[in-house]
């Protein structure tokens, strides 16, 4: 338990440290620069689920590696799915007439691939049965469902925000 609150505190730590910057979040975003703030926020993930699951080392790393294999996979198959739908729309908007075969095709190849993303989930899902316990595994989707919810929110209530602002 100990080690879980050290683990916790040595992520926390920079997060936090980096929270009491003045204007340092705006200033980034206003520099477009993503990659820092998504990265704490995987740590901030990473460190709810360690604590949650209770992992030790060996099983973190295991979980950890077998995690980031599967979104890369998402990652690449979502954005094919982006793709497609880009296709569509340059086409359904570029003219009056347009082709109803070819859209049914392209609505079926979408499809097809949102079925693979949902393939992808469950083999990844299925695999965890050999790191964790069937309790651990529902905890995982417990915390990684609250988690995305959470930054959802916080995202949906600051645009809020702004948009009051203005």
């Amino acid at each position: 338990m100990k080690k879980i609150l050290i683990f916790s505190i040595v992520l926390l730590l920079p997060i936090l440290i980096h929270g009491q910057e003045k204007n340092s979040w705006n200033e980034k975003r206003e520099r477009g620069d993503r990659s820092e703030r998504m990265r704490k926020m995987e740590q901030y993930e990473q460190a709810k689920l360690i604590e949650a699951l209770n992992l030790n080392e060996d099983t973190s790393i295991r979980f950890f590696s077998r995690r980031n294999e599967f979104h890369a996979k998402v990652k690449d198959l979502i954005d094919e799915r982006d793709r497609m739908i880009n296709k569509m729309e340059k086409e359904t908007s570029a003219s009056d007439k347009v082709k109803k075969n070819d859209l049914r095709e392209q609505i079926n190849l979408f499809l097809l691939q949102e079925e693979k993303i949902l393939k992808e989930k469950n083999a990844f899902i299925s695999s965890l049965k050999e790191l964790l316990s069937e309790e651990q595994i529902a905890k995982f989707l417990v915390v990684e469902n609250k988690f995305r919810h959470g930054v959802r929110d916080f995202i949906f209530k600051k645009e809020s925000r702004e948009t009051q602002k203005k």
